[in-house]
């Protein structure tokens, strides 16, 4: 009697020749032939070998979805002074000229445990110059609010002029760790929903008398000074901490009102053994793709499921379990790159199997 292996051979090249002739068959149709013919392979083991297949690596809806509520990793850090940082930028508005000076956009910076805002306006270009300038005027901001105290970390996608060599000296110049988010969409999501609080607080500003033709530039200010003295919400509960009121002197204080507000933000600096997850989707050793975020078809011309999985493979080398915001168990999986054996780690719905 054959083996498994050999049964999943002659299923796919059935398959093969199917395809060959023009007609290719449904899952459905392969999921039949299979309970028909190799009644001892398993529903799961027949439909990851056919997903590897080029006629169907791009049958399943592939496109990373939108985060779950709560499925994120609570990001709690035990000093002051690591950032997460982005680019923000306005479009140009009928309303009112934008002055060339003020259409390169602005850096954003937020504290990852006070929550703190830190803006600073590019107003001549988004080269290395004005980047280095940019966030010079953060580390002075920094400085002051934190009574002398020195930013520890920067987190930051991978633009380019923060790749370059002349802000990577930068950091190291001052004794700043630099993180560069990869893949995972959602470890940048502190600056990211950062730039949309400051958006909508600007377009909230601009509703008041006298403020209609008043460019962002001029508002932004305050707008980011309402956000950093609005009270920090956790879990639908309002801290008796506002951003601006957290420091060095009562963050003892302000660590334990965090974590008595959100449970996960005590809980999920543990680490949890993967043998308590039941199961895994992918295995050390799998070789995957990540999926791209989902991007309007209609402004590219072309279909979303053409474009929805990243060119580069990764390699699984480590099954990861973390504990969410929701009070779960997330599976992720520490990988390796093929093309420059960098390491990043996903959520176990960002990757698909690869060949």
């Amino acid at each position: 009697m054959e083996d498994k292996k050999d049964q999943l051979d002659l299923l796919l090249e059935w398959v093969k020749s199917r395809i060959s002739l023009g007609d290719i068959p449904r899952f459905s149709d392969v999921l039949e032939y299979s309970a028909r013919n190799f009644k001892s392979l398993k529903k799961t083991n027949v439909l990851k070998a056919l997903r590897l297949l080029p006629a169907y690596e791009f049958t399943s809806n592939q496109s990373r979805k939108r985060l779950p509520g709560g499925k994120y990793r609570p990001v709690l850090v035990s000093s002051l002074g690591n950032l997460h940082c982005d680019l923000g930028f306005f479009s140009v508005r009928r309303e009112y000229p934008t002055p060339r000076s003020y259409q390169n956009g602005y850096l954003v910076c937020k504290d990852t445990l006070s929550r703190y805002l830190y803006v600073s306006i590019l107003t001549k270009d988004r080269a290395a110059d004005s980047i280095v300038k940019a966030f010079e005027d953060v580390k002075y901001k920094f400085k002051v609010q934190n009574n002398g105290f020195k930013i520890q970390s920067v987190a930051f996608d991978k633009e380019r002029s923060v790749m370059g060599n002349k802000v990577q000296h930068y950091f190291k110049a001052n004794n700043i760790k630099f993180i560069a988010f990869q893949q995972s969409a959602s470890k940048s999501k502190m600056a990211e929903n950062s730039i949309r609080l400051i958006r909508t607080a600007i377009a909230r500003l601009q509703t008041i008398p006298g403020n209609e033709t008043k460019g962002w530039w001029k508002l932004i200010d305050q707008a980011v000074y309402m956000l950093n003295n609005q009270p920090i919400r956790i879990q639908g509960k309002n801290l008796q901490f506002t951003p601006s009121q957290v420091s060095v002197e009562n963050l003892p204080k302000f660590r334990e009102a965090l974590e008595k507000a959100g449970k996960q933000y005590f809980f999920a600096q543990f680490a949890i053994a993967r043998q308590l997850v039941k199961t895994w989707k992918f295995k050390i050793g799998d070789i995957v793709r990540v999926k791209e975020i989902a991007i309007s078809s209609a402004a590219l011309g072309q279909k979303r499921s053409e474009i929805s999985v990243a060119p580069t493979r990764f390699i699984v080398l480590e099954q990861i379990a973390t504990y969410t915001a929701s009070s779960t168990i997330q599976n992720q999986y520490r990988c390796r790159s093929f093309k420059d054996q960098s390491e990043e780690t996903f959520d176990e719905d960002d990757l698909v199997f690869a060949r």
